[in-house]
């Protein structure tokens, strides 16, 4: 006789479209990029940039000639720093015996070399040394010899305005009893370029110096010669 087989019936109870009711979605975080508020403030970067840069190079363009330097020919020209003048004491002897004094002032006779050439070449519009540029002009004037002790250091600036050598290099050249000590190259972005160097000068720059204006081909196109001494 058969057996009578009855079918196994297993039910599952599953939730409505097959999701699990209790799965929290998570939150998620959306990034929005202000692309204009990061162009003014890359903008107000390179601005800053720019001005710190024009103020340490110490150069200006803002005056423009179109003046033509040549290249290969230039002028040298030698400057020494202008003598200084002392009062000497003049006595004479007046009516009754009395003694009067005059105040007569003499030029201290320069011990270095003469002005050998008074014209400054073309491209050369000034060329001198000072106490200090401000607002890319030199100011003061710089007595010789140069007085230093150990107590006290004299700031010499070497300041040249140049015409028409737009794309050329410069060279300032600081000396001392025949060695080059410093030296600084200059590119010249505008038909009028101020630029400037200096030394400070202590009780161990006693000695002569010399500071020249070179062109990109190795030509002296102003030299200054002066003398640091202890005062």
């Amino acid at each position: 006789m058969a057996e009578n087989k009855k079918p196994v019936v297993i039910r599952v109870n599953l939730a409505k479209n097959n999701t699990n009711t209790n799965v929290v979605s998570q939150h998620r975080m959306v990034t929005e990029w202000n692309y204009g508020r990061i162009a003014l403030v890359v903008c107000l970067l390179l601005a800053v940039v720019f001005v710190f840069y024009g103020v340490f190079t110490g150069s200006d363009t803002a005056l423009e000639t179109t003046a033509e330097v040549p290249r290969g020919v230039a002028i040298v020209t030698r400057q020494a720093i202008e003598p200084v003048s002392s009062p000497r004491i003049v006595q004479k002897q007046g009516v009754g015996g009395q003694i009067k004094q005059k105040n007569d002032p003499v030029s201290v006779k320069q011990k270095s070399a003469p002005t050998v050439n008074a014209e400054l070449p073309r491209g050369v519009t000034r060329a001198r040394l000072a106490q200090g540029v401000a607002n890319r002009e030199p100011f003061g004037q710089v007595e010789r010899p140069v007085k230093v002790n150990k107590d006290f250091a004299v700031g010499v600036f070497y300041f040249t305005d140049l015409n028409g050598m737009k794309g050329q290099t410069v060279l300032h050249r600081w000396k001392r009893k025949g060695k080059v000590v410093f030296e600084k190259k200059k590119v010249i972005l505008g038909n009028r370029w101020r630029t400037y160097t200096s030394k400070l000068l202590t009780a161990y720059s006693t000695g002569s110096w010399v500071v020249e204006l070179i062109n990109e081909d190795g030509v002296p196109l102003h030299v200054i010669e002066f003398e640091v001494v202890m005062e």
